[in-house]
């Protein structure tokens, strides 16, 4: 019975966790999906596309100007301040910085300058150029924003690190980017409004960090060896996580960047469009990643294999319920979702979405997997099934662009997570010894599907599809899905112990707000 309550207790904290989780992340979610619908609207499907290639090529100029010590950083102030080593502390502080200011504005230079270049690999887009050289200017704050927050992660103070990079950052990048268009063209308020949210945030990290840097700034640069020593260690150890900062992000700008080789901006709108959608599948998995982590790692710590498989049956479980009759609705009625928030110019994106909705609930699935092996320290054989995956989605994606265009892009992307959960399937039921998900609840929840798309396709026959059916469909739909769950008896008592707690919970936090 202790064992039990043990592995209730990890499950009601994980479902307390991500309710506050929850709400950080749905307010950025919802501010990014107003952002990008803003973009749709006002601005064309090329300059849409154009914008959406450029926020890639960024990115990867980012996370190499980063070096992986925004992130490497953050484990070794929380070692050194369990040890109250200050000295050591304000040392790695001010390297950290000086090293990734230089990168940063190296980067910058070095994509201002060569814009033109770059943006020859993409059918000479000359409007990529000229968004290239204005978002640019974003680099270097956007890593020492990167920085700053780091510094509040190694601290714990996670209410300034999730408003800062939650709330803040998706509020701001609403507000500006409608502030710009009033007032500017969309291919230039769309460049001008990231740089601009690029800036405020870094103003508020170096705000929110300030007593933190002064506290240190008189223990730094030792000349020391055992400094000189620390400070090695912090970059080699960085390095590594760099690598696999790059590579777990081309598994997801792979396709961006072989559709705009290949294909014109609008396709790139096209497929962004999609891929905006499918992104809803992430929310889920995403809620529950905060805690399971460290759950895991402490189970493996002690050795305790049985709550180690009870906990990833039962999060698989939640996420797949949870992300079907989402990837269902996608599929049934991508042009609906489509019309009523990106408008019709983006009808072309329909078929891929659909190929996309199944590629999408398959990937949510591997964010359980995927950490586990961190879990358990296998993070190089991580590394070496993402760099896999990458190299598939590549190949698959150039083989099947020219003949299917952005359908092919997905055709491939939807196979790649296929094999990697497979992968991951067959890895980590070796670790677990076995099965990550009931084969029984598997049977339950793909019945209990089909019987969804059944009625959602025959009632759909009958009415016609606008925001209000639509959402009358989902409702009943859902209540079907949930209901046909529970007849199987696919719920069980610890199911509904963890929703009590969340309920009980809920009104706590509401009754603590009236008050």
């Amino acid at each position: 019975m202790g064992l039990l309550e043990s592995r209730e207790e990890a499950l009601s904290r994980l479902a307390k966790s991500s309710i506050v989780v929850f709400l950080s992340i749905l307010l950025a979610k919802i501010a990014g999906y107003f952002y990008k619908i803003a973009i749709a609207r006002y601005a064309t499907p090329e300059e849409f596309g154009t914008f959406s290639l450029t926020l890639v090529l960024i990115g990867i100029g980012i996370t190499l100007s980063s070096l992986g010590l925004s992130e490497g950083i953050v484990r070794y102030i929380s070692f050194l301040r369990g040890k109250k080593n200050n000295a050591s502390m304000g040392t790695i502080i001010n390297d950290v910085e000086r090293k990734i200011l230089f990168m940063s504005f190296f980067i910058c230079l070095g994509i201002f300058f060569g814009a033109e270049f770059i943006a020859s690999f993409f059918q000479k887009n000359q409007l990529l150029t000229y968004m290239l050289q204005i978002t640019a200017i974003s680099i270097p704050f956007t890593v020492l924003s990167g920085f700053y927050l780091a510094l509040l992660r190694g601290h714990e103070d996670i209410k300034k690190y999730t408003f800062v990079s939650n709330a803040t950052q998706g509020i701001l990048k609403v507000l500006l980017l409608c502030t710009a268009l009033l007032f500017f063209k969309a291919s230039f308020a769309l460049p001008l409004s990231h740089v601009l949210t690029a800036f405020i945030l870094t103003f508020l990290g170096w705000k929110f960090t300030y007593n933190i840097r002064r506290k240190y700034s008189t223990l730094t640069f030792s000349k020391s060896a055992k400094q000189e020593k620390l400070r090695k260690e912090v970059f080699y150890y960085s390095l590594p996580l760099l690598y696999t900062g790059i590579i777990f992000s081309m598994l997801f700008w792979t396709d961006s960047l072989v559709v705009g080789h290949f294909l014109s901006p609008e396709q790139v709108g096209m497929y962004s469009v999609a891929i905006t959608l499918i992104a809803l599948l992430g929310i889920l998995p995403e809620l529950f990643m905060q805690l399971f982590l460290p759950l895991l790692s402490n189970y493996f710590a002690k050795g305790k294999m049985s709550d180690i498989q009870y906990l990833v049956r039962r999060v698989n479980k939640w996420v797949l319920i949870g992300n079907v009759p989402l990837a269902i609705a996608l599929y049934t009625f991508p042009g609906v979702f489509i019309n009523l928030l990106f408008g019709p110019a983006y009808s072309g994106a329909e078929e891929s979405i659909k190929i996309l909705a199944f590629g999408g609930l398959l990937g949510s699935l591997t964010n359980g997997l995927s950490t586990l092996l961190t879990a358990q320290g296998k993070t190089k054989l991580l590394a070496y099934n993402v760099t896999a995956m990458v190299i598939l989605n590549l190949v698959l994606n150039i083989l099947l662009v020219e003949k299917w265009g952005i359908l092919g892009v997905a055709q491939g992307t939807a196979i790649t997570w296929l094999v990697f959960l497979g992968i991951l399937f067959i890895q980590v039921r070796k670790t677990i010894a076995t099965s990550p998900i009931a084969k029984t609840v598997l049977i339950k929840v793909i019945f209990s599907a089909l019987s969804y798309i059944l009625f959602l396709k025959w009632i759909g026959t009958y009415i016609s599809i606008n925001l209000g059916t639509l959402i009358l469909l989902l409702v009943f739909g859902g209540v079907l899905y949930v209901g046909l769950l529970m007849f199987l008896k696919t719920f069980d008592t610890q199911d509904y112990a963890v929703l009590l707690s969340i309920k009980k919970r809920f009104f706590e936090k509401v009754k603590a707000v009236r008050n």
